[in-house]
């Protein structure tokens, strides 16, 4: 297993409105109307809502190039995209 992939599976529960919970199977999968697992210290980073058929990872505070690169990355395995809306700008991942 890659390290990313360990990564993201080793991850407990935090983020979702205030939890983010672990996913099992394929770490591309969205299952089971779950969020996606992102790493916990990015997750600490962002706040993580359901909004229609999409979850919408939003910046709480202006991310570094270094962690926006990473989500990114994290964003595009599950076939999300990034949202450019100056201030407002945002991840969506569909569900």
């Amino acid at each position: 297993m890659s390290e990313d992939i360990e990564v993201l599976l080793k991850i407990g529960s935090r983020y979702y409105e205030g939890r983010l919970r672990p996913q099992v199977g394929h770490p591309t999968e969205i299952s089971n109307g779950n969020p996606p697992a992102i790493p916990e210290i990015l997750a600490e980073l962002l706040t993580i809502k359901a909004e229609g058929d999409y979850w919408i990872l939003r910046p709480r505070q202006f991310l570094k190039k270094q962690d926006f690169s990473e989500i990114a990355r994290i964003v595009r395995q599950y076939k999300g995209d990034y949202v450019s809306a100056g201030r407002s700008s945002y991840f969506k991942i569909p569900k």
